[in-house]
């Protein structure tokens, strides 16, 4: 990983002894960490990271807001965090960015204009028990991912999320593998299928004792299913997890099959926090997506496009980010 300074020393407005340094950091999406500094020292940062979202088959460019912070308690309730995220909105504005998302706590980031536009993917799960899964014969077989295997698995993802709203497009030539499973924190293995040594698809799991979580699947054919079935049934009997939870978009093709077996849904939409969105250039974003009525506002752009509140002329769709790829 390498970083360079690009911007440095740049006020928040006249007579204010505060300015602000934005580091380059180069990785798999390229981020921008924007510090805030009162007399040369850090008292609050944030984090923009520059993703191609989809929004159906178009792609915006995404400012994604991560590590707000303002880290020791002395310097905290006195504006320094808005004043970096007000002008983070304007610096979005200038480097050209079409949106921006952020997974947030509550009664904050409305300020800054930012609404609910889907489920927090952390809080949408459908949970079967583990004893209801059937073990059976299939030629599928499933091994654990390795770096090679990481083209072919970034290349079904973008097919099968060809127009899934809200999915982030992954760069095959720089995707390096799976960061995190159904928790921030919480690592994950990536598995591999075949039949006869040839790739069918691909799935993830998270890699802690006593839980049995799925949080991605991308299939070629819905016979690989078996295998996949057998592989959870196994996994919750090794790590005695009583339930097997998926972690997949509602409308998944998988959570469908899985119904037969007994499924609790639980999806949350919060009323404030948790997945929102605002739009930086209404202009370009309407542009690259090919929709009209521009007199419509931010917030209703936001919700009919992602299918949060169905509206005439826009197509209805559930939009869903893989707990990967949150940021």
């Amino acid at each position: 990983m390498s970083s360079i300074a690009v911007d440095t020393r740049r006020p928040i407005s006249y007579n204010n002894p505060m300015e602000i340094k934005t580091t380059f950091i180069d990785k798999t999406y390229p981020r921008y960490l924007r510090e805030l500094l009162v007399d040369d020292v850090m008292v609050s940062r944030v984090t923009v990271v520059d993703l191609p979202m989809r929004v159906g088959s178009s792609i915006i460019r995404l400012g994604g807001i991560a590590g707000v912070e303002t880290p020791l308690r002395e310097n905290r309730m006195k504006g320094y965090s808005a004043a970096l995220l007000n002008d983070t909105m304007n610096y979005m504005i200038r480097e050209g960015y079409d949106a921006s998302a952020l997974f947030g706590i509550g009664d904050f980031y409305h300020r800054f204009g930012y609404v609910v536009y889907m489920a927090e993917p952390h809080n949408t799960r459908f949970v079967l028990q583990a004893r209801h899964l059937p073990v059976a014969e299939t030629p599928y077989t499933a091994r654990e991912a390795a770096r090679e295997d990481m083209r072919a698995i970034t290349e079904l993802y973008n097919d099968l999320t060809y127009c899934r709203t809200a999915s982030i497009y992954r760069n095959p030539d720089r995707f390096e593998g799976f960061s995190k499973g159904s928790e921030w924190f919480t690592p994950v293995k990536a598995y591999v299928l075949e039949l006869d040594g040839v790739f069918a698809g691909y799935f993830c799991v998270d890699d802690k004792p006593y839980r049995a979580r799925l949080t991605e699947i991308g299939v070629t054919t819905a016979e690989c299913y078996p295998a996949i079935i057998n592989f959870l049934a196994e996994l919750a009997k090794r790590e005695q997890a009583e339930t097997v939870a998926l972690y997949l978009a509602p409308d998944d093709p998988f959570v469908y099959h899985m119904r037969r077996y007994g499924m609790a849904a639980d999806i949350k939409y919060f009323n404030d926090g948790g997945s929102m969105m605002r739009i930086i250039n209404k202009d370009s974003f309407l542009a690259k997506i090919g929709a009209g009525n521009p007199d419509l506002g931010d917030d209703d752009i936001i919700r009919a496009v992602t299918g949060f509140e169905p509206m005439a002329g826009f197509p209805p769709q559930v939009a869903y980010m893989n707990v990967n790829d949150m940021f």
